[in-house]
């Protein structure tokens, strides 16, 4: 599995990942009842892109905090739920990986999408205990 390659895609190709993203979130008809404004709505995006490709080149997070736990405090504060939350992270992992398939194999994909999946977690566990039950982590 080639991850730095895949890291330098994702950097590369941030802009593109994004776009993919914005378009799937604003087509969704829970996620665009939430008023926000693009600058807002694409907020962390490329940090939470920065971790991943950060984590696969093997490098430790210089980050004073986990975009990931930041990414889900914002949301909730903006009117998401959790199950909201986990609707926009899998929007973003399908997003990455359409773009990462353009250049490369399944396999290395994989390494993209776990971490991809670990961060959303992190969100999701922080979402969880910000909306104070584990009722909701059953739903996610």
């Amino acid at each position: 599995m080639d991850t730095v390659k895949v890291a330098t895609t994702l950097v590369d190709k941030r802009e593109d990942i994004i776009q993919c993203w914005l378009k799937k979130v604003v087509a969704h008809p829970v996620l665009a009842a939430v008023p926000m404004t693009p600058v807002l709505r694409r907020d962390h995006a490329g940090l939470l892109l920065a971790e991943i490709a950060d984590r696969l080149r093997g490098r430790p997070s210089l980050r004073v905090s986990d975009p990931a736990v930041h990414f889900a405090q914002e949301r909730l504060a903006l009117g998401y739920t959790p199950e909201m939350e986990a609707i926009e992270l899998a929007l973003m992992i399908e997003a990455a990986d359409e773009v990462l398939a353009a250049e490369h194999d399944p396999n290395d994909r994989l390494a993209a999408v776990a971490e991809l999946l670990g961060l959303a977690q992190r969100a999701l566990e922080t979402a969880v205990r910000a909306c104070g039950g584990h009722e909701e982590a059953a739903a996610v």
